[in-house]
């Protein structure tokens, strides 16, 4: 200070500074000076109009100084009040009370006024300070706020946000306009930080948060010169990266509209990209699985799937790793049986083998007679083939085939119908039925001939 002094009050200002006045220096001293944290230097102010020591000081909720009482002599009390104002550094009287006070107490109520109790000398009365008395239903109250990052906006929502005109005093406390006037500081008390409102509602406020370190702020808007508060948590870390875990990489789909899901940051969200295209960001739960299933079709054909994780305070961290993916709906072909063919009549064979084409790779599954016998892989050329291991019975059989592709795709039913046919002798009726062979026509031929030359 520039000058030592004692019985004086020293007063925390909304920006910063610090307010001392008043005290003996050598006398009862009407002077002030302010300390500035940031330059760590004192410059002196406006001065009283009454010298005083003893006297009580208290920040109202509009950002001015109130100072009562004291004493401006040896035990002469003060009954006046004086205002100082930080923005301009001077000060104004206002009403005083109804009886000279000093080493008294006072504590800002709630609604804004100011309760001045006792005194030396035993002084049993108390009253208030009328000059800040608002009422109740003018004090902004603001909600719990959202975690933000740094450079962010930050929007504050709550109730009275803006002013009504009667209680504004004209000055950069009184927010003369009816705007909210909101400021930013530390817990530890730091001078603050003016932020520029936007989006005015009586309901809500929007402002745009400087670059800051990572930690708690204590957000404070005043409205007809009186204060509401939140605790702010500033979060300036970025989190780890995503992981997919659906589809499996390289994954071969038959559902165009597949559900992607994997792990993130609890609380946070998530962005999807699809080929690198940002899709939509959905929320993490709180045991970190995130899931989403796009609302159009993917083309056909082959895809990459990634994320990127944000926190709460919409901190980006890097992206996922991909995974490739391919998308395959189509219903293949349906197969072909070449063996045996549609309406064949087999007499060779009681276990004849089953054959056909299909899509190469995909798997062929077999039903003889409405019961499944095979289920086979398709060669790289589309050929299959099944030998069954019992005979079948004479008569009429049917074949069933079905192939299904490596995507799970499961084509029509290819149908062919056959019969398994017995021969029976031309001489006796145990004999299996046949053609006579030519060469025994001509032995037939030439015994007729032998007979009929003899004759």
């Amino acid at each position: 200070m520039s000058v030592a002094r004692r019985d004086h009050t020293a007063t925390l200002l909304p920006d910063g500074r610090v307010l001392v006045v008043g005290g003996i220096v050598g006398l009862p001293e009407a002077g002030a000076e302010v300390y500035d944290p940031v330059t760590n230097s004192w410059s002196a102010t406006g001065a009283m109009s009454v010298a005083r020591h003893f006297h009580t000081a208290t920040l109202l909720p509009s950002g001015l100084a109130l100072v009562t009482g004291g004493w401006k002599g040896f035990l002469e009390p003060v009954v006046s009040a004086e205002i100082f104002d930080p923005a301009t550094g001077s000060w104004s009287t206002t009403g005083g009370m109804a009886t000279g006070r000093a080493l008294h107490t006072e504590t800002l109520l709630p609604g804004g006024g100011v309760l001045v109790v006792g005194g030396l000398d035993r002084i049993a009365t108390s009253q208030v300070y009328p000059g800040v008395e608002i009422p109740g239903v003018w004090r902004p109250v603001i909600h719990t706020l959202a975690v933000r990052k740094p450079g962010a906006a930050l929007r504050i929502t709550g109730s009275g946000l803006r002013g009504r005109s009667e209680a504004h005093g004209g000055n950069s406390q009184g927010s003369a306009t009816g705007l909210p006037l909101v400021s930013l500081r530390t817990l530890e008390g730091e001078r603050p930080l003016r932020l520029t409102g936007r989006d005015f509602s009586d309901a809500e406020v929007t402002v745009t948060l400087p670059t800051l370190e990572e930690g708690y702020y204590l957000l404070t808007v005043v409205v007809n010169g009186l204060a509401s508060g939140q605790v702010l948590r500033v979060d300036a870390t970025a989190p780890g990266a995503p992981e997919v875990t659906a589809p499996a990489s390289g994954a071969l789909l038959n559902n165009s509209r597949p559900t992607f899901s994997g792990t993130a940051e609890p609380g946070g969200t998530v962005r999807v990209l699809l080929g690198g295209v940002a899709q939509t960001q959905v929320a993490v739960d709180a045991a970190g699985a995130w899931s989403f299933t796009p609302g159009a079709a993917l083309a056909q054909g082959p895809h990459e799937v990634a994320a990127v994780a944000l926190d709460s305070a919409e901190n980006e961290g890097p992206a996922s790793l991909s995974r490739a993916f391919t998308v395959d709906s189509l219903t293949p072909e349906a197969p072909r049986v070449t063996a045996p063919v549609e309406g064949a009549s087999l007499f060779d064979t009681r276990r004849p083998d089953i054959a056909g084409t299909a899509e190469p790779g995909s798997t062929v599954r077999l039903l003889l007679d409405d019961a499944e016998i095979a289920t086979l892989e398709v060669d790289e050329q589309g050929s299959w083939r099944f030998g069954p291991a019992q005979e079948l019975a004479l008569g009429n059989h049917t074949v069933l085939a079905t192939a299904t592709d490596r995507a799970g795709n499961t084509s029509e039913p290819a149908l062919v119908g056959f019969t398994v046919a017995s021969r029976k002798s031309y001489y006796t009726p145990s004999c299996a039925s046949a053609s006579p062979h030519p060469a025994l026509w001509a032995l037939l031929l030439l015994i007729f001939c032998l007979r009929r030359s003899t004759a």
